[in-house]
């Protein structure tokens, strides 16, 4: 039975100008890529600093759709192997067997990891996240990638092609899913009696990202990554749940949420990436999208959220903590994470708290079905 909610939206705020790779994200940090590295997956120990901040509205703010869908993400077992799972031990000649699980309170088993004797191995995640490589993604010993295929436009294309082949030779084609870009795993030596570095390319990531009827899907668990050396593929991350329709949502218009954000009648939660103090903020994007929660997260619903992105601007305190003004600094411009809710007036809302979204559930139509 599909359900109706009105004014029900999520809200998380991203402030993004760099690179963040969370320790759990076996994407490679790598600035050679063409692209922006995506930022959906933020480190969980960000320190908490609270500070009031005047902003600067620099985005054109997108037409959203009256209504969406949301979702409910398909869990599987663990210990069970399914057609995808099944293709993957085909694909790599994988006969490992179980080796560990993990497990929640109630005893219920989160992941299952299986291993082979030639270092191979297979996560199988409760969310339906998937996470098989070989010894090593990327090795020291690995030809240069540069050597072989002259410019990393050429690489990436060479990569991107043989990663559509994989993909399909899996079956898992996704309808919605896109490239997003492709990463280089760097590796920087200094030969005897060289005095500057050579940097070589070991191995490449091709990455996959998920439109959901039309809408991006952002977050730890929207992405899909193929990793490659000279050789092959080395490994092969799908975080991505599979998911069933449970009814629509009415979608708060932009204009509504960036008011409530920016003139919110208390101070702002910050989370940030070091200790400066932030004292100007600049929006440059504002989007709709779904947010998908990491494979090792409980995650209800997929839902609507509004991903607010640009800049911060401030200055960082000086050696003395009673004296911080004292040969203080200006701090570049650099990323930070921002969630905060912004609610409908008049809705009732229960709090609902993520690492990245807050859930605001607003209040039932009048005969609408409970979930």
């Amino acid at each position: 039975m599909k359900i109706k909610i009105a004014s029900l939206i999520l809200l998380t705020v991203v402030f993004c100008a760099g690179t963040i790779l969370a320790q759990t994200d076996p994407d490679p940090d790598s600035g050679s890529s063409a692209d922006p590295k995506d930022l959906s997956t933020v480190p969980a120990s960000i320190p908490v600093i609270t500070q009031g901040i005047s902003f600067q509205m620099n985005a054109q703010l997108p037409q959203v759709p009256a209504v969406l869908p949301f979702y409910r993400p398909l869990t599987i077992d663990p210990l069970g192997l399914g057609a995808r799972e099944n293709a993957v031990r085909n694909i790599f000649d994988f006969q490992g067997g179980l080796i560990g699980t993990s497990s929640d309170e109630s005893g219920n088993v989160e992941s299952a990891m299986y291993g082979d004797t030639e270092q191979r191995s297979l996560e199988i995640f409760r969310s339906g996240a998937l996470f098989f490589m070989k010894e090593q993604l990327f090795s020291e010993q690995a030809a240069d990638l540069l050597n072989l295929h002259g410019s990393t436009a050429s690489a990436s294309a060479h990569f991107t092609s043989q990663a559509d082949s994989f993909l399909a030779q899996l079956g898992m084609q996704r309808q919605g899913l896109y490239l997003k870009n492709v990463s280089f795993a760097e590796l920087e030596k200094i030969e005897n009696g060289s005095t500057s570095p050579q940097t070589t390319l070991v191995g490449a990531a091709v990455h996959y990202g998920l439109d959901i009827e039309g809408v991006p899907a952002w977050g730890p668990g929207a992405k899909t990554t193929v990793y490659f050396d000279a050789g092959g593929v080395t490994g092969y991350y799908d975080a991505m749940s599979d998911f069933e329709a449970v009814g629509e949502v009415d979608v708060i218009a932009p204009a509504a949420v960036m008011n409530a954000f920016v003139n919110v009648p208390r101070p702002q939660t910050l989370f940030r990436l070091h200790s400066g103090v932030v004292t100007r903020a600049v929006i440059e994007e504002v989007k709709l999208i779904y947010f998908m929660e990491a494979g090792n997260k409980d995650q209800q619903f997929i839902m609507p959220h509004y991903l607010i992105s640009g800049e911060f601007f401030g200055w960082n305190p000086g050696p003395d903590p009673q004296n911080p003004t004292q040969g203080s600094t200006t701090a570049a411009p650099a990323p930070f994470v921002w969630v905060e809710p912004v609610p409908e007036p008049g809705a009732f809302l229960q709090l609902v708290s993520g690492l990245l979204g807050l859930t605001l559930l607003a209040r039932r139509r009048k005969n609408a079905a409970r979930i």
